[in-house]
C-alpha cells in the first residue's frame, strides 16, 4: 500500500531539491567562491552523492560533497543551470523516496554553446530534528546534447 504524505512534507523534500541545484548553479557560476552552507540543509552529514554517470564521482558526506562544488567542478564548468520536473516522492514515516527528471544546461566556458544533460535522480530522504534531509542520491545518465550557439 503506498502511503501519501501531508501536502507540508511533499513541499519540504520539493524545496530540498531547488535548494539543491540552486546552490550548486550559483557555486559554479561564481566559480566556487560563494556561500556552500545551503547544502548542509539540503543532506544528512553522512550523505551519499552518486554522480559517476554525470562523468564526477560519487562522493560521501558534507565534506565531500562541498568539495565537489567548490574545488572540483568550477575550474571544469563555466556554469550549470538545473531544472527538476516530474517529481515522484513517496514517503514511509520518517523515511521518503524520490525521482526526479532532470533537464540541465551547462557550458565549459563562459560564451561557449552550452550542453544539455538529460536525466534521472532517484534519491533518498529522511526525517531528522531539523526538517527533511537527503541522505543518498543516484544520478542515471539519459543523454547529453550539443546545443547550436545562439
Amino acid at each position: 500500500m503506498t502511503n501519501y504524505a501531508a501536502p507540508n512534507d511533499l513541499t519540504a523534500i520539493s524545496n530540498l531539491k531547488y535548494t539543491y541545484g540552486e546552490v550548486i548553479d550559483r557555486l559554479v557560476r561564481d566559480g566556487g567562491k560563494g556561500d556552500p552552507s545551503g547544502l548542509l540543509s539540503v543532506f544528512t552529514e553522512d550523505a551519499s552523492l552518486n554522480l559517476i554517470e554525470a562523468g564526477l564521482i560519487h562522493v560521501h558526506g558534507h565534506d565531500a560533497i562541498i568539495d565537489l562544488f567548490t574545488n572540483t567542478l568550477p575550474p571544469a564548468v563555466a556554469w550549470m543551470w538545473h531544472a527538476f520536473h516530474n517529481p515522484l516522492i513517496t514517503i514511509d514515516g520518517d523515511k521518503a523516496t524520490g525521482h526526479w527528471l532532470l533537464l540541465a544546461y551547462s557550458a565549459e566556458t563562459a560564451g561557449a554553446a552550452p550542453r544539455a544533460t538529460v536525466g534521472r535522480y532517484e534519491e533518498e530522504y529522511v526525517r531528522t530534528a531539523q526538517g527533511w534531509r537527503t541522505s543518498a542520491v543516484t544520478f542515471k545518465l539519459g543523454a547529453l546534447y550539443n546545443t547550436l550557439p545562439g
